[in-house]
């Protein structure tokens, strides 16, 4: 039987590297972008915190 099954080619290493790949891609690359927005959000909102607290203190 040369003709293999599609479940065998899902299987073969090569192509199911390349699925888990886009699969993280997909799923790191948008956690990744969320952490990085919302850190630099909580970075900001520190900022000015720390902006109103010195702000206040020279009163």
């Amino acid at each position: 039987m040369s003709a293999k099954p599609s479940w065998m080619w899902s299987l073969s290493p090569g192509s199911n590297y390349k699925q888990i790949n886009n699969i993280f891609h997909l799923i790191f690359g948008k956690w990744f972008s969320f952490f990085v927005y919302a850190s630099l959000c909580s970075l900001f909102k520190l900022l000015l915190i720390i902006k109103l607290v010195s702000c206040l203190s020279f009163f």
